[in-house]
C-alpha cells in the first residue's frame, strides 16, 4: 500500500467528520 495514498485518505476522511460536526 501507498503510506501517502493512506495519509491523505485519513485527512480527508478527518475533514469530512469536520465538516459535518459543524453543519
Amino acid at each position: 500500500m501507498n503510506a501517502i495514498l493512506l495519509n491523505v485518505i485519513f485527512k480527508l476522511d478527518l475533514f469530512f467528520l469536520y465538516e459535518n460536526s459543524l453543519s
